[in-house]
């Protein structure tokens, strides 16, 4: 997600679809459908992903390590 705020932030339309609420948090736009039909059409404040990130680094276990490689 951080990487799609960088881009969006640079002046690049993305588009992401979700089911997932903890996911369409990082958006600015939030659009929801039902049916084909537009329900709600809002801005939001959206989370900072690069910031969470950096809060909750993810780490990678020598067995995933080995099998990256």
């Amino acid at each position: 997600m951080a990487l799609f705020q960088e881009l969006n932030n640079e002046g690049t339309t993305v588009v992401v679809v979700t089911h997932e609420p903890e996911v369409a948090r990082f958006a600015s736009r939030l659009v929801r459908f039902r049916d084909g039909r537009v329900l709600s059409d809002r801005l939001q404040r959206p989370a900072d992903a690069a910031a969470e990130l950096v809060a909750s680094p993810v780490e990678i276990t020598p067995d995933f390590a080995e099998t990256a490689a």
